[in-house]
């Protein structure tokens, strides 16, 4: 069930005892406390649940560059880690997408200006296999499409969405309310240097190992396989 910033931020004011009429710390305070933890801890969920996060845009070679060579595209506003960059082939039911080749930029300047060529899509029209590299806010392909025939797929994880309103709504799973309410009290002890956030930290350590084994067991059942926490945003 959703959960909303006030329920949060009162959960939080219980947890360190700042329940009078007129609390101590302001509200706008416990907001910006609650919104930079939910970004903070979106950053496991995403290795956990990667899921959550994931989001996918469309872009059209030409028409939706940034640069007048083709090459770069500008990330959606809310991204905050790269998955993958597909092209489109094809329509309907015969649509299907091929995997762009992801290199560092350096290795794409060199491809790029000394012509080395690679392994050839089978409709490719210059011969060569485009490839992606990441450069901060933009994405380049290399080599840039040369029509608006060219539709790529961009799958990226997101950033969890700004609280605007007390009824908005913590992107972020339910199971971990608990730890964003734990983690938000340690931030405000520790401000005013209050040796019992130790304590709570400890109960947040747990909370989470107790959220991580949990995702590892959910995906090896699903998998048959371990569960391999390596990915980074």
């Amino acid at each position: 069930m959703p959960t909303t910033r006030s329920t949060i931020r009162t959960r939080i004011q219980r947890r360190l005892g700042d329940t009078n009429s007129t609390p101590f710390y302001a509200t706008a305070f416990y907001n910006d406390v609650i919104d930079s933890r939910v970004q903070t801890w979106a950053g496991l969920v995403c290795r956990l649940a990667p899921n959550w996060y994931l989001e996918h845009t469309n872009f059209t070679g030409v028409d939706d560059a940034a640069d007048s060579t083709n090459e770069f595209y500008n990330f959606p506003s809310d991204y905050r880690a790269f998955v993958q960059l597909e092209r489109q082939y094809g329509t309907g039911t015969g649509r299907v997408y091929q995997p762009l080749r992801i290199v560092n930029a350096e290795d794409q300047d060199r491809w790029r200006l000394y012509d080395v060529g690679l392994l050839s899509l089978p409709d490719s029209i210059t011969n060569y296999e485009q490839v992606v590299s990441i450069w901060g806010t933009q994405f380049r392909v290399v080599p840039a499409p040369t029509s608006t025939n060219y539709e790529y797929r961009l799958k990226y994880i997101r950033r969890p969405v700004a609280l605007s309103a007390d009824e908005s709504n913590l992107d972020i799973p339910d199971q971990w309310m608990e730890v964003i309410v734990l983690d938000s009290a340690i931030y405000v002890m520790a401000q005013r240097g209050d040796p019992n956030a130790a304590m709570l930290m400890e109960l947040r350590d747990r909370e989470v190992k107790m959220l991580r084994d949990d995702y590892r067991r959910m995906n090896a059942s699903s998998t048959g396989m371990p569960y391999m926490d390596q990915m980074a945003f």
